[in-house]
């Protein structure tokens, strides 16, 4: 197995002593979402607590923190945070907008470690940090970059571990283009980005970066004759190799979404769930899920095995990547996420937010019953694909002992 940063073990031992509770009535720690929405009309990124250990029964389990709500310069796309397996010190969002005068997108970062709900002021934009990566002027650090795709639509996004450096998925086909695919290594303190496999058919599809490896090591999807192959980046070295020994037996064409979680790469076709150890190699296992599925959701420490599968229509909980029997939550869903230790998973909709107990349903004894937060806050954007919002979890400060 490869090395973990130290937090990861704690944050492992928590797992498992709660994963032998009910997941719902024993002490948990104190959580915190951050979600895209635009109350108002006004792009935001909103704090939202969860006081589901200390609500009376009937009462709201989620609360929106007073104060809590930040700027964004556009509605959110897409959300990354800076040593996701330990303190979590930076989410990294990435916001675009487009219009007649043609696309504009830049990445934000913002403090989230050791918020208080009851004064939020540590949950602040770093503005100096802030990249510019396209305007409709040309003045982004990617414009002008590719001489195959004038267009440049950023569509996701992922950090190394200490904030250095930014792997941003550029998709021209989302803004409206046929230009081509890129996907680009963006240094966050200044400099030229660098395109990866620049010669090679990039899929459309979501990159990894695996922050527990080194420097960080960034796997990539690109398109082949019947199936999809797997590359890998070392940050810090120069090129790019395919692993040739991991083979996802589908063309691009048919994929939906990837991610990562630890050591696999899970990737989402319409209907099903591809699955390959990018340390042991070997062909994908194929699990079925949610027919018109849009979203794949894993845990990005790498630790719970659990994945949700989002659609038009609901959300999809599968207990492991190989299970193709999954509970179902009825509800829309445009962004969601899973807290290895207290064992939940939150998908934001529009008007609420769904809390499903990943302690329930699949091979458990328990009933599943995800349970909707109605929040008023939760106005989502619209894009050209749905509604728009990105969701993430971070850890309030500790309360003091009485």
């Amino acid at each position: 197995m490869r090395g973990r940063p130290g937090l990861v073990g704690a944050l492992m031992a928590a797992a498992t002593v709660l994963a032998g509770c009910t997941g719902t009535t024993e002490p948990r720690p104190p959580t915190l979402l951050v979600i895209g929405a635009a109350p108002g009309g006004q792009p935001q990124l909103l704090l939202v607590e969860d006081v589901s250990a200390t609500a009376p029964r009937g009462e709201p389990r989620l609360e929106v923190v007073p104060g809590g709500a930040r700027a964004l310069l556009a509605p959110a796309v897409a959300l990354d945070f800076e040593d996701r397996a330990g303190e979590r010190d930076a989410a990294w969002v990435l916001v675009r907008s487009s219009g007649g005068s043609g696309v504009t997108a830049s990445l934000q970062r913002f403090e989230v470690d050791e918020i208080d709900p009851d004064e939020p002021s540590a949950f602040g934009e770093d503005v100096a940090a802030r990249v510019s990566l396209t305007e409709p002027g040309g003045t982004g650090v990617l414009d002008g970059l590719s001489p195959t795709s004038p267009t440049t639509c950023p569509v996701a996004l992922q950090v190394d571990g200490d904030g250095e450096t930014a792997v941003v998925l550029d998709d021209p086909s989302a803004c409206g283009s046929g230009d081509h695919v890129e996907l680009w290594l963006v240094p966050l303190a200044g400099g030229a980005p660098t395109a990866l496999e620049a010669t090679n058919p990039v899929a459309a599809l979501p990159p990894y970066l695996d922050q527990a490896t080194g420097d960080g090591v960034v796997y990539f999807l690109v398109d082949g004759i019947g199936s999809t192959h797997v590359y890998r980046h070392a940050l810090g070295t120069d090129g790019s190799d395919r692993l040739v020994d991991v083979n996802v037996p589908e063309p691009a064409s048919r994929l939906v979404s990837a991610a990562g979680s630890g050591a696999r790469l899970v990737v989402l076709s319409d209907e099903d769930l591809l699955t390959v150890d990018l340390e042991e190699g070997g062909d994908a296992t194929r699990a079925d899920t949610r027919p018109n599925a849009r979203g794949l959701v894993v845990d990005t420490t790498g630790i719970a095995p659990e994945v949700l599968v989002l659609t038009g229509a609901d959300v999809a909980f599968h207990s492991t990547p190989e299970d193709a029997s999954p509970d179902v939550a009825p509800r829309a869903a445009a962004a969601a996420t899973i807290d290895p230790v207290t064992r939940f998973g939150y998908a934001v909709g529009q008007g609420t937010v769904t809390i499903i107990d990943l302690l329930t349903g699949g091979d458990s004894d328990s009933v599943f019953r995800p349970h909707v937060e109605p929040l008023a806050e939760m106005e989502l954007p619209t894009g050209a694909n749905g509604t728009l919002s990105v969701i993430g979890w971070v850890r309030a400060v500790t309360p003091e002992e009485p």
